[in-house]
C-alpha cells in the first residue's frame, strides 16, 4: 500500500471522510457509556445512602453505631464525587466546543 502523502487526492479525501466518521462513532460510544456509569455510581451510591438513613432511622441503637456513620459518609462522598465527575465533563466538552469554535 502507497503512503498516504502518495495517494490520489480524491482517495485520501476518501480516507479522511472514512477516519472521521469512525473517529466520531468511537467518540459517541466513550460519551455514551461514560454516561452510564455515571448513573450507576450515582444509582448506586444514593442507594446506598438512602438504605442507610433507613436503617438509621429504624434502629434507635443504629444512630449510635460508627460503621454506620462511616458509611453513610462513604454514600454521600460517593453522590458528591459523581457530581463533580459530571461537572468535569461537561466543562471539558464545553471547552473542547470553543476551541472548535475559535
Amino acid at each position: 500500500m502507497e503512503l498516504f502523502t502518495k495517494q490520489d487526492p480524491a482517495v485520501r479525501q476518501s480516507l479522511n471522510a472514512h477516519i472521521n466518521q469512525r473517529w466520531g462513532q468511537l467518540y459517541e460510544l466513550e460519551k455514551e457509556w461514560g454516561e452510564r456509569a455515571l448513573k450507576y455510581l450515582l444509582l448506586t451510591n444514593s442507594g446506598g445512602a438512602i438504605a442507610t438513613l433507613g436503617f438509621l432511622g429504624a434502629s434507635p441503637t443504629a444512630i449510635n453505631m460508627l460503621g454506620a456513620k462511616i458509611s453513610l459518609f462513604l454514600f454521600v462522598l460517593g453522590v458528591f464525587l459523581v457530581g463533580v465527575s459530571t461537572e468535569k465533563n461537561i466543562s471539558s466538552h464545553v471547552t473542547s466546543f470553543q476551541e472548535m469554535e475559535s
